[in-house]
């Protein structure tokens, strides 16, 4: 099925995406750069979508799913693959973005990946907010042990008067600077 199928891998970063398209009975694919907003992608997918029946792949990355649902939207298939499942040859550490696209779209139509769960908007949003939480409760640790390192620090030791006096003393409200 996929050796008829057109496939286009692109490798996305946040200004530029490269595209390699592996036409059916051909060996390499043809590599082409493009800007990375989903209007472009669409179209040139849609383009070459011209010549006969297409299908789409790319690597999971900082991006997110934006590409596969903006394809998807527009009936075309298209597969987010994870980077760890991608196979890759012991010592093989030269990483461009051709060359990336070019071994992803060679790999797809080989059947050697192994696609992803996409999550919906609700799951991406709760997965978000989970992030959040945990960065905020990072900085909370991180804040509380160097109020603990700086009471040390000045010899006031926890549990002791002077402690409970510069703890239980009311912040003093902040005024902003005037004239700076």
């Amino acid at each position: 099925m996929l050796q008829s199928t057109t496939i286009i891998a692109f490798d996305q970063h946040a200004a530029t995406t490269v595209a390699a398209v592996l036409l059916p009975n051909q060996r390499t694919p043809a590599l082409h750069s493009l800007t990375s907003d989903t209007l472009t992608i669409v179209r040139f997918v849609a383009r070459v979508r011209g010549e006969g029946a297409v299908r789409c792949c790319y690597e999971a990355g900082s991006c997110g799913f934006e590409l596969q649902r903006a394809l998807t939207g527009h009936k075309v298939p298209c597969d987010v693959i994870a980077p760890p499942l991608i196979p890759r040859r012991a010592g093989d550490r030269v990483k461009t973005d051709r060359r990336d696209a070019g071994q992803l779209a060679i790999l797809y139509r080989a059947g050697a990946l192994t696609a992803i769960h996409i999550p919906t908007d609700q799951e991406e949003a709760a997965r978000d907010l989970l992030r959040c939480r945990e960065d905020v409760h990072a900085d909370l640790l991180r804040a509380r042990r160097g109020h603990v390192q700086a009471l040390e620090r000045s010899a006031v030791h926890r549990q002791s008067p002077r402690h409970r006096r510069l703890v239980s003393r009311p912040a003093r409200p902040r005024t902003p600077l005037v004239g700076r």
